[in-house]
């Protein structure tokens, strides 16, 4: 037992999306309910793009390629951007 919690707590960290639900379904879950699932929201602080997520923030300039970023939120874009900044978060 104490594999098993361990394996739910690493998958559940995993940055790789799905490894969660898909570690819980392979033991015989019949059904998996996120329960928080990503939101992402963009302000301002003063003339600063402020970026508020849950999950993991990915950023892209021309939406073919995404990056994954290894920040926390509240994420203050830094300056000079490009003219485009594309965001998008993910479990």
């Amino acid at each position: 037992m104490p594999g098993k919690i361990a394996a739910h707590f690493a998958a559940a960290s995993s940055p790789e999306a799905g490894a969660y639900s898909a570690l819980v379904k392979g033991d015989g879950a019949v059904l998996y309910l996120q329960q928080n699932p990503p939101e992402i929201s963009i302000s301002l602080d003063g003339t600063t793009p402020v970026v508020e997520f849950t999950g993991i923030l990915s950023e892209s300039t021309g939406l073919a390629a995404w990056e994954d970023l290894d920040v926390a939120s509240p994420y203050a874009i830094p300056m000079p951007r490009p003219a485009e900044l594309f965001f998008r978060v993910r479990r």
